[in-house]
């Protein structure tokens, strides 16, 4: 989706909107980078776009519940950290096989 890299916030947001629901996973590398988007608007947008996606957790700890977050992959659980910590938002993290 080109417009979530357009150099207009509202286009950015309305974009990062229509990829989350429209769920699409394609989009959230994208939508990933504009968790440092310097608009705020534009920052919350993603996170909302990542939750109706799958990916809850930064969602749910804006919300302010206590989350736990179990990855069998180390890197995917570096990156949550990073994002978690550059949204100033707090998870436990466990690197686990949720299956088992």
């Amino acid at each position: 989706m080109a417009q979530l890299r357009s150099p207009v916030p509202s286009m950015r947001s309305e974009a990062a909107h229509a990829a989350g629901e429209l769920e699409l996973r394609t989009a959230m590398p994208e939508l990933i980078d504009l968790l440092d988007d310097v608009t705020p608007d534009v920052q919350l947008q993603a996170i909302w776009s990542l939750g109706q996606i799958g990916g809850k957790t930064a969602q749910r700890a804006q919300a302010g519940a206590r989350v736990v977050a179990v990855d069998r992959s180390a890197p995917r659980l570096d990156r949550l950290r990073q994002n978690l910590t550059r949204l100033q938002l707090n998870a436990e993290t466990v690197k686990a096989d949720a299956a088992l």
